[in-house]
């Protein structure tokens, strides 16, 4: 699994939980387009809390991934 496969994969496997949501995005990088994870953390009712809790999201979910 290449590195924007499990990327993906991460994502949707963290969506899936419906704890927190992901969403994505593509970006050129040295001339090739990559899979990008995206977090947004914008509401006036986000506190540290959620952000930590998206966080261990993101580490259970890639832990989880095959290697």
């Amino acid at each position: 699994m290449d590195t924007d496969e499990r990327t993906e994969a991460l994502v949707r496997a963290i969506n899936a939980r419906g704890h927190v949501f992901l969403s994505h995005t593509r970006f050129v990088v040295d001339g090739e387009s990559r899979y990008i994870a995206r977090v947004a953390v914008g509401s006036a009712r986000t506190e540290a809390d959620h952000v930590d809790e998206c966080f261990d999201e993101i580490d259970r979910g890639a832990s989880a991934l095959p290697a």
